[in-house]
């Protein structure tokens, strides 16, 4: 996708130059990491020395992830080092595009990105001057791909000083950055910055022959900033001049999307099929579309709809439409034949050539991602529909390898494998698969009952099993808690003051001497939502500990509608509205849920983001993190 698509999405879903390494990564980092040339120029390959911290000869194989920014995402290349007698050693070949390039280290165990940095090589012009972009394409990976692609940390702070330095170097390039400056120039939370957003949208707007990609930032932002008749104006502009660009499209797309007569949704996918049928968002729409029919129970109309896209290979609209008839019992034929349907799909995409993968994921990264969530869950849903069919042996296939593909970290694709196992008798099997379930922290109250009927069908009875039980659970506690060892952190948490949803105000200075847990949210986010239930366990574990203190930091939502949910679940949580934006921003939150383990010293020692799905791991990750720091 375009980066400049993205701000109209967002709109209505959800000179001073540095010039070493080392000021930009760090003395220590210098130690260990350089390149050459010492200025690079943009075509030139060069040359990266690495040395770990431990010595050369313990470690086997040491791969370089190289992130090469010009404009919107990056491309990755995967160079393997090789090894002298202290350090690793490999080349990168630039493009005469390459502004920058953004390096992480891996080896058989460890991910070494400079310490949520990045490992930065600048390149430089004839002059001996850094290209122009290189500070700003860096400024833009520290805040928008970095995080999820390198795991970077987010530094909104850090990210505006180096877009303010570009533009005094190249003011041109204010119109190519738009978007990602103001964004960044927003979560910085600098004071008025909007009288600064709308200052840099009006010099950019005086200038002469603004291109797509800039005019779609300027309507996205004149909108957030509450100018109407400007966005109005530079939306007819878009229009008029593109008519075929993207904002016409996503403005076509928002047309379908909110329409609620399926019918009509139906005619108006159809047309949009035929203006852009090449547009990445099709597949939302057949979702749309299938999803609608199902509901209505219109089968046929489902059946007619399928035959009518023989190319469509979205795995999610296969995998929902099985699901549901898997749910409701009904057409078990046609259930199959589309989860089938969309396993040959999935296979088909893993086995397409590697032009074909986005350029910003390595090909392990790509098909680690496509076999976890399209693959394992069609897997998943195929292997039930057929123990409902009575193919037993064919189902526990289906069910083990997508077992395999999701890394047996999805407790519900665990559970219908255990229960597949037990079902066909293979209590051995059962008992052994449950047993490392158990062992691995990837457990759930079922998983558990399953695993005493394999130990009784195994053994004749249950005696000893309580012991059994105990030994599992207590090596999945020390092999947790040698993870969070290697996790285990100390920095300052930066201090702040919010208002409650009884209009109380918090400082978290305030509550120095105790052990707190603050986790980031928002009703919109479904990980979020749906994390809580394990959530509450652990609130209700701690609470009658009064060292441990759980706060609920609201970023998104306003106060009615999260003191309604708040009040619907029935939460014992103390919510907290972050309404400016500016604590997630202070604690470089890249994404929700993202928690904080912070000491009753007021240091961050733990940071967890996301959600597995396991709430027993995850109940036992906060109580094994708040032991570990109390």
């Amino acid at each position: 996708m375009k980066k400049t698509l993205l701000f109209i999405l967002a709109g209505f879903v959800i000179c001073l130059f540095i010039t070493s390494c080392a000021q930009e990564t760090g003395e220590e980092a210098a130690e260990k990491f350089s390149f050459s040339p010492e200025k690079p120029s943009p075509g030139e390959s060069v040359t990266v020395t690495y040395q770990p911290e431990m010595e050369a000869g313990e470690v086997s194989d040491v791969t370089m992830q190289a992130y090469l920014y010009s404009k919107d995402w990056p491309e990755v290349k995967e160079v393997p080092l090789q090894k002298s007698e202290k350090n690793w050693e490999g080349q990168v070949a630039s493009d005469p595009e390459t502004r920058g390039i953004l390096i992480k280290f891996t080896d058989e165990e460890t991910v070494d990105n400079d310490e949520g940095r990045g490992y930065w090589i600048p390149f430089y012009d004839e002059s001996g001057d850094m290209v122009a972009g290189a500070l700003a394409g860096l400024a833009e990976a520290r805040v928008f791909w970095g995080p999820s692609l390198m795991d970077i940390e987010r530094d909104p702070e850090a990210a505006l000083n180096k877009f303010q330095k570009e533009f005094e170097a190249h003011p041109e390039l204010k119109a190519e950055f738009l978007g990602e400056y103001l964004q960044t120039l927003k979560n910085a939370a600098r004071e008025n910055w909007e009288d600064k957003a709308l200052q840099v949208l009006d010099e950019v707007a005086s200038r002469e022959n603004l291109d797509e990609e800039t005019l779609n930032p300027m309507v996205y932002w004149y909108r957030t900033l509450g100018n109407e008749e400007k966005a109005e104006e530079f939306a007819v502009m878009l229009r008029e001049k593109y008519p075929e660009g993207g904002f016409v499209e996503v403005e076509r797309f928002r047309e379908v999307y909110e329409e609620k007569d399926l019918e009509k949704r139906m005619e108006l996918a159809r047309k949009f099929e035929e203006e852009y049928p090449e547009s990445e968002r099709l597949d939302t729409l057949h979702y749309l579309i299938v999803s609608g029919l199902l509901n209505q129970g219109k089968i046929q109309e489902m059946e007619s709809y399928f035959e009518e896209h023989p190319a469509l290979d979205y795995a999610r609209v296969f995998n929902m439409a099985a699901s549901k008839l898997l749910e409701q019992g009904k057409y078990p034929e046609l259930a199959l034949k589309l989860a089938g349907r969309g396993i040959d799909a999935v296979e088909d995409e893993l086995n397409r050539p590697e032009e074909e993968k986005p350029a910003y994921y390595t090909r392990g990264q790509w098909e680690e991602r496509i076999e976890k969530y399209s693959l394992a869950p069609l897997l998943d849903t195929r292997g039930e529909l057929l123990m409902e069919q009575g193919k037993a042996e064919e189902a526990v296939v289906d069910m083990e390898k997508a077992v395999e593909v999701s890394g047996a970290e999805q407790p519900e694709i665990n559970q219908h494998y255990a229960k597949a196992l037990i079902q066909t008798g293979a209590y051995e099997k059962a008992l052994e698969r449950l047993s490392a379930f158990v062992c691995e922290g990837n457990a759930s109250p079922e998983i558990r009952e399953m695993l005493k009927t394999a130990y009784v069908e195994q053994k004749g009875s249950d005696e000893g099993f309580s012991d059994y039980l105990k030994g599992l659970e207590e090596k999945a506690r020390e092999i947790i808690k040698a993870e969070l060892q290697k996790e285990i952190m100390e920095k300052p948490a930066p201090d702040f003051t919010l208002e409650d949803l009884q209009g109380n105000q918090v400082s978290l200075s305030d509550l120095r001497g105790k052990t707190l847990v603050l986790d980031f949210w928002a009703t919109l986010c479904g990980p979020s939502i749906s994390s809580f239930p394990g959530i509450k366990r652990a609130v209700d574990k701690f609470q009658d500990d009064p060292s441990v203190e759980f706060l609920f930091i609201n970023v998104e939502d306003k106060k009615k509608d999260t003191q309604n949910f708040i009040d619907k679940h029935n939460y014992p949580f103390h919510v907290l509205l972050d309404v400016n934006d500016e604590v997630i921003n202070a604690f470089g939150v890249k994404g929700i849920p993202t928690k904080f383990v912070v000491d009753k010293n007021g240091n961050i020692r733990f940071k967890s983001v996301g959600y597995s799905g396991n709430d027993d791991k995850m109940v036992q990750e906060i109580s094994l993190m708040i032991e570990m720091v109390k």
